[in-house]
């Protein structure tokens, strides 16, 4: 082959290079249809029919063999994901409440639970405060002692300015007791509970989130079978009933001293 056929196949193949796009342009291309199928989508959502989804997703369903009826109905109130407003985060706003009230109860009564003189437990709608009868009162007497008011002062400074209802219950053994003052352990148990609620009310507790019951040796915590287990059961009970929000706000104290 001579020098001049070697140039002009030389030249052939640069020319023959130069006729092809480049390699990458194929990647690019697909690319460039993918987000453009992509933002077609959008528009489409950006402006949904309902009629139009109803009547398409008949056939969708077939092409793709999916068999029986759609129980989920697809939320039509929702909005576009273009200009639409993000769905509402649902806040359990009770929950919240209760938990807020709880850490409080701890750290303000924080000398009082280490020493046993008080109990907190968590209840599915509240906070339950237990007063032991050692604590709280003299043997057979409604009379609140020292310690227990200094516990009841904390209580007050955490719930006196809130809307949860206070339901006060006063609890006795099954000793029978009867006196010029108490005619039976209903009596004792009202008083006890009773004594509890004017100490609210002297600090200024709204009266319409007081509830007072007296249940005598009907709820006993263990079996009164020696003066250990009396002893126990023998007690004042505070409970902090949260209100639900979502419900209409109407008072169920009983209801809830009884669950």
């Amino acid at each position: 082959m001579s020098m001049d056929d070697q140039a002009v196949l030389g030249e052939h193949q640069k020319n023959q290079k130069r006729a092809g796009a480049p390699r990458w342009m194929v990647t690019f291309a697909d690319l460039m249809s993918l987000l453009f199928a992509l933002f077609v989508l959008l528009v489409s959502f950006a402006n949904f029919d309902e009629r139009k989804f109803a009547e398409s997703s008949g056939p969708m369903r077939e092409a793709f063999n999916v068999s029986g009826d759609v129980k989920d109905k697809p939320n039509m109130k929702s909005t576009s994901i273009l200009i639409g407003r993000p769905a509402p985060i649902e806040i359990d706003r009770s929950a919240q409440r209760k938990e807020m009230v709880l850490r409080r109860l701890d750290v303000g009564l924080v000398e009082e639970i280490a020493k046993k003189m008080v109990t907190i437990e968590e209840r599915n709608n509240g906070v339950l405060i237990r007063f032991p009868n050692a604590t709280a009162f003299s043997s057979g007497g409604a009379e609140l002692s020292d310690q227990a008011y200094v516990a009841l002062d904390k209580i007050v400074d955490i719930l006196v300015n809130g809307d949860e209802n206070i339901l006060v219950s006063g609890h006795t053994d099954d000793i029978p007791i009867s006196n010029e003052i108490y005619r039976s352990n209903w009596d004792l148990s009202s008083a006890r509970a009773s004594s509890v609620v004017h100490y609210f009310l002297d600090r200024k507790v709204v009266k319409k989130r007081i509830t007072s019951q007296g249940f005598a040796d009907s709820r006993p915590l263990v079996d009164n079978k020696d003066q250990e287990t009396r002893a126990t059961n023998r007690r004042v009970e505070i409970f902090i009933e949260i209100p639900d929000e979502d419900e209409d706000k109407k008072e169920k104290p009983y209801k809830s001293l009884l669950n």
